[in-house]
């Protein structure tokens, strides 16, 4: 039966062994970007820091996309009960819950949104759910003014915020920061 475990974990162990240098000789960043771009694991972690500089303590912050970890680097509660967009953008069947989200997030008053341009992030996948992401388009250019964008990029350089001063919906892979008007 040792033997057994022993052979397992020996299997389990070639790949690494045999990519030793893909797994060990790179710094974690650049590890992370080969791995899993075009998901922003380090843009999230830069930005999470940020949010939690910057957003008032004890008020909301709301992320169209599914990145849910900015809540948990920003020290930052979700705005609405929905800390992933998925329900609401691939295939709602009623517009009712739509609404209602809509409701609660301008009730909500979030200090910050972060409206994920990702590919994945925030999957459309129906007419009900392109109205959604319509009507969040259309509540952040009437209630928030955009601060700027984090890149997307494979380059594991460090992360800052480009200053902008309207979105580019057709420019994907960028975190777009909007801050609530006064």
């Amino acid at each position: 039966r040792r033997g057994a475990w022993a052979a397992v974990a020996a299997l389990a162990l070639i790949p690494a062994v045999a990519q030793a240098g893909f797994y060990f000789g790179k710094s974690r960043e650049a590890t992370a970007k080969d791995l899993l771009f075009p998901s922003p694991l380090l843009e999230a972690e830069w930005l999470g820091r940020w949010l939690g500089e910057h957003a008032p303590a004890g008020r909301p912050i709301w992320v169209f996309g599914s990145e849910p970890q900015l809540y948990v680097y920003s020290g930052r509660r979700c705005a609405t009960r929905h800390d992933f967009v998925y329900p609401l953008t691939m295939f709602p069947t009623d517009v009712e819950p739509l609404l209602a989200e809509l409701a609660a997030l301008r009730a909500a008053n979030p200090s910050y949104v972060v409206y994920a341009n990702q590919r994945m992030s925030a999957l459309v996948g129906s007419t009900l759910g392109m109205m959604f992401r319509n009507s969040v388009r259309e509540w952040l250019d009437t209630d928030y003014r955009l601060v700027g964008y984090v890149p997307v990029g494979r380059d594991p350089a460090p992360v800052a915020l480009t200053p902008e001063k309207r979105a580019d919906w057709r420019i994907p892979n960028r975190l777009y920061v909007f801050v609530r008007k006064p």
